[in-house]
């Protein structure tokens, strides 16, 4: 008898992740000066699978501080890792970050 190591099978969404930065056409101009302080929120919805409730929505919402220095058109990002959120999509299931 053939048995399942695991009760959760989760189908992956790919991530979204929404930077909102206007890009123009560039043919003469410098790029834009995104140098600063800046807060990147990732949005990661999956499907989770559960032997109960069955199919459940579930999304994990991470925010990190981003410091970035700019140098002609060349970035480089310093972040922090501020929170994760997790919504569980039902009462059934726990989502412990250590």
């Amino acid at each position: 008898m053939r048995t399942s190591r695991s009760a959760l099978r989760v189908k992956r969404v790919p991530p979204i992740l929404v930077l909102v930065v206007a890009w123009g056409v560039f043919v003469a101009a410098d790029p834009p000066d995104l140098s600063g302080a800046w807060a990147m929120i990732q949005v990661l919805p999956e499907i989770a699978i559960l032997p109960i409730a069955g199919e459940v929505p579930r999304s994990s919402t991470v925010a990190q501080f981003v410091e970035i220095e700019q140098n002609g058109a060349t970035l480089t990002m310093h972040d922090r890792y501020c929170f994760t959120i997790v919504d569980d999509g039902t009462s059934l299931v726990t989502t412990v970050i250590p």
